[in-house]
């Protein structure tokens, strides 16, 4: 053979390169075809290294490795690694990892990583991770984790993350889940189920299920149900159902049912329904006739399409279409169209158009069109079509003392002292002293002394001093001294000396001195020095110095200064300066100067210099200058407090302040001024005890503190319980001591 000299001289040792040994080391012959492939192998034996070879049958067991080799046919059992490989049939049973192989057929079982390999076809069991490979076809069973890989192609079943990959095709199949897609860039293909996606970039492919979107920019592609949109790039594409779209800019694409849109930005695409829209721009896009959109506060529309509006306050309207609408309040409507509405209150409309509307209150109209007007109350108008308004010509200032009255479309300026009206559209500046109505749609600026109104739409202006109201929708600016309201909708700057509100869904900077309201929705800017509110949902910017609260939800911004509430949710921003709140959930940002709080749940962020709080399970980053915290769980690191006793005169013998409550505290001590008058000393101890009955002397005062002077005691030894005793240095020589308690939370 060629390079003899090279292997051996020695024929013995030759023959071991033509003849192979087993296991027994029996030398056995290898036959070899025509073309010199080999046709028989070792039995038993363990291959450590397949360099180079082309593998079209057989059955090797154990391989190491596999270098630069073509594998068209033949079983593998455990491969060590595959690099540089072609593999386009066979089947590898168990391969640790394939690096820079071209895979396009044949079966691996298990793969325990995929770095840098190009696969067409074939099919590869479970795969621990994918890194950087180029996927054009094949199946992978289940996969842990695809990093910078291209995927063009294929089958992936079950995928743990996608990190930084590009999918421009093939099937993340919908039985698999994928946790996570980080910085991917996805152009096509399909993902069954995904947890979330960050920061991808998503311009084509179907994605299922998403649990949350962050920062991604959508240009394409379809979303399934999507938990909620945060700061994304929507400019295409199609998400089913959102849960929330957060401060998102939307040019375009199409949104099936999402829950509520927050200072997003809206150029285009379509939202077919909407739960609600704060503080957005909207420019363009439709949010669809099939939609619903609760509530638009504060937006900005200069065009596109809102299918059906519960409200809108201080929106400006300049364009685009709105098709049903309850009401507008303080809008400015330069354009566009609104179908139908409920209401207009303090509007400035100089074009667009209304299709159908129920009421002009206080607005003035200078263009535009109005198809239908129920009633027209103060407005001001210099232009601008009304196509058909209420009559209001018979009621207008007549006085009705008995009778029978079926339809009124409006009652303006009348006095009734009797007599029945069947249904009354609206009563304004009429003086009811007697009579029954049946339904009134609303009742502004009247006198009501007596009667019956059966069923108020709203009570605006109007002094009640008698009478019964059956359900009321709201009640704006009246004022309340006798009389019952069942049911009422809304309390707006009305003032209430007495009578009975049984259930009120909300009240806006009303007086509340006195009366009874059963359960009430929320309260706003209100001043409530006396009466009864049964049941609140939450109290926003109130004034309280009297009455009772039997439950609370929450109170932002409130000043309470006397009066009780039973049971509060959260705090939020109040000066409580006095009254007792029986238990609160939490306390965030609060100025608290007196009062007592029964429970607190938590106090975060507020400034305490006076008032009891009973309980407190945690506070956090509170400013405590003074006030009473009897039980606390914890104070947090950052958290502060000082309590003072001043003009302490002293005795012959040691007299103790009150115990502190220290086992929530990690530094602390005691602060002893001698203020005199005149020259003689006094001593100062800390004392300690574990259950606040019997006291151990920690420190003692060095010597006597003379006038003028200070000394600082810090305790030694930690119990629950520490005080500070004191008395004169001298018998009969008394003198007056001024003591401050500092501590810090842990």
């Amino acid at each position: 053979m060629p390079n003899f000299s090279t292997f051996n001289p020695n024929p013995d040792n030759l023959r071991t390169l033509i003849f192979g040994q087993d296991n027994t080391l029996t030398a056995r012959a290898l036959a070899t075809d025509t073309s010199g492939n080999i046709l028989n192998i070792m039995l038993d034996g363990t291959i450590s290294n397949i360099m180079g070879v082309t593998i079209t049958a057989g059955t090797i067991t154990t391989v190491g490795s596999v270098l630069g080799a073509t594998i068209t046919g033949g079983t593998l059992g455990t491969v060590g690694s595959v690099l540089g490989a072609t593999i386009t049939g066979g089947t590898l049973g168990s391969v640790g990892s394939v690096l820079g192989a071209t895979i396009t057929g044949g079966t691996l079982g298990t793969v325990g990583a995929v770095l840098g390999a190009t696969i067409t076809g074939g099919t590869l069991g479970t795969v621990g991770s994918v890194l950087g490979a180029t996927i054009t076809g094949g199946t992978l069973g289940t996969v842990g984790s695809v990093l910078g890989a291209t995927i063009t192609g294929g089958t992936l079943s079950a995928v743990g993350a996608i990190l930084g990959a590009t999918i421009t095709g093939g099937t993340l199949s919908a039985v698999g889940t994928v946790d996570s897609v980080l910085g991917a860039t996805i152009t096509g293909g399909t993902l069954g189920t995904v947890g979330a996606v960050l920061g991808a970039t998503i311009t084509g492919g179907t994605l299922g299920t998403v649990g949350s979107v962050l920062g991604a920019t959508i240009t394409g592609g379809t979303l399934g149900t999507v938990g909620s949109v945060l700061g994304a790039t929507i400019t295409g594409g199609t998400l089913g159902t959102v849960g929330a779209i957060l401060g998102a800019t939307i040019t375009g694409g199409t949104l099936g049912t999402v829950g509520s849109v927050l200072g997003a930005t809206i150029t285009g695409g379509t939202l077919g329904t909407v739960g609600s829209v704060l503080g957005a721009t909207i420019t363009g896009g439709t949010l669809s006739a099939v939609g619903t959109v609760d509530s638009l506060l504060g937006a900005t529309i200069t065009g596109g399409t809102l299918g059906a509006v519960g409200a809108v306050l201080g929106a400006t309207i300049t364009g685009g279409t709105l098709g049903t609408v309850g009401s507008v309040l303080g809008a400015t409507i330069t354009g566009g169209t609104l179908g139908t509405v409920g209401s207009v209150l303090g509007a400035t409309i100089t074009g667009g158009t209304l299709g159908t509307v129920e009421s002009v209150l206080g607005a003035t109209i200078t263009g535009g069109t109005l198809s239908a007007v129920g009633a027209i109350l103060g407005a001001t108008i210099t232009g601008g079509t009304l196509s058909s308004v209420g009559t209001v010509g018979a009621v207008l200032g007549a006085t009705i003392t008995g009778g029978t009255l079926g339809t009124v479309e409006s009652v303006l300026g009348a006095t009734i002292t009797g007599g029945t009206l069947g249904t009354v559209g609206s009563v304004l500046g009429a003086t009811i002293t007697g009579g029954t109505l049946g339904t009134v749609g609303s009742v502004l600026g009247a006198t009501i002394t007596g009667g019956t109104l059966n069923a108020v739409g709203a009570v605006l202006g109007a002094t009640i001093t008698g009478g019964t109201l059956g359900t009321v929708g709201s009640v704006l600016g009246a004022t309340i001294t006798g009389g019952t309201l069942g049911t009422v909708g809304s309390v707006l700057g009305a003032t209430i000396t007495g009578g009975t509100l049984s259930a009120v869904g909300a009240i806006l900077g009303a007086t509340i001195t006195g009366g009874t309201l059963g359960t009430v929705g929320s309260v706003l800017g209100a001043t409530i020095t006396g009466g009864t509110l049964g049941t609140v949902g939450s109290v926003l910017g109130a004034t309280i110095t009297g009455g009772t609260l039997s439950a609370v939800g929450a109170i932002l911004g409130a000043t309470i200064t006397g009066g009780t509430l039973g049971t509060v949710g959260s705090v939020l921003g109040a000066t409580i300066t006095g009254g007792t709140l029986g238990t609160v959930g939490s306390v965030l940002g609060a100025t608290i100067t007196g009062g007592t709080l029964g429970t607190v749940g938590s106090v975060l962020g507020a400034t305490i210099t006076g008032g009891t709080l009973n309980t407190v399970n945690a506070v956090l980053g509170a400013t405590i200058t003074g006030g009473t915290l009897s039980s606390v769980t914890s104070i947090s690191q950052k958290s502060f407090q000082e309590t003072s006793t001043l003009n302490l005169p002293t005795a012959t013998a040691f007299t103790a302040l009150p115990a502190v409550t220290t086992s929530v505290f990690g530094t602390y001590s005691f602060f002893v001024y001698n203020r005199g008058p005149g020259v003689n000393r006094a001593d100062a101890r800390v004392e300690i005890s574990a259950n606040g009955l019997n006291w151990y002397t920690d420190v003692d005062s060095v010597t006597g503190i003379a006038v003028g002077g200070v000394d600082v005691l810090v305790p030694q030894r930690f119990l629950k319980y520490t005080r500070l005793a004191y008395r004169s240095s001298i018998i009969g020589l008394g003198t007056t001591v001024d003591v401050y308690f500092n501590g810090q939370g842990t």
